[in-house]
């Protein structure tokens, strides 16, 4: 019974480990994609945020900012702006979600200097 019982404890904390990874991935992935984005996404680009989007175990809001990521043609789309703010505000979001909320909302064509290092600084 003991055993039983660890085992399911051991289940669970690599299932959550491995959720954590994901929704690292998926963040290191927008903020790549980001650092690299110029006026709109490539097809590439294009994939990998779908691949996100669509994926069961991506959490919300890296859903959230790979769709407005998306629709980004020159500036963002303005119907993202209240999800993209309420991450921004979000104070229980970690620091990349919300530096890329950020850096997505205030986008114009290529991110600037200050944004790319504030992406570069929340990767860290």
């Amino acid at each position: 019974m003991l055993v039983a019982r660890i085992a399911v404890g051991l289940a669970l904390l690599i299932e959550a480990a491995a959720t954590q990874a994901q929704a690292n991935a998926a963040a290191d992935t927008i903020a790549m994609v980001l650092l690299e984005f110029v006026h709109v996404a490539t097809p590439e680009q294009e994939d990998s945020l779908r691949g996100i989007v669509n994926d069961p175990f991506t959490n919300e809001a890296d859903r959230v900012l790979a769709r407005a990521l998306l629709r980004v043609l020159h500036v963002p789309h303005p119907a993202d702006a209240p999800v993209l703010q309420a991450l921004m505000d979000d104070a229980t979001q970690p620091r990349l979600e919300r530096t890329l909320a950020w850096v997505i909302a205030h986008l114009m064509h290529v991110p600037n200097a200050a944004q790319r290092s504030a992406i570069l600084a929340a990767i860290e």
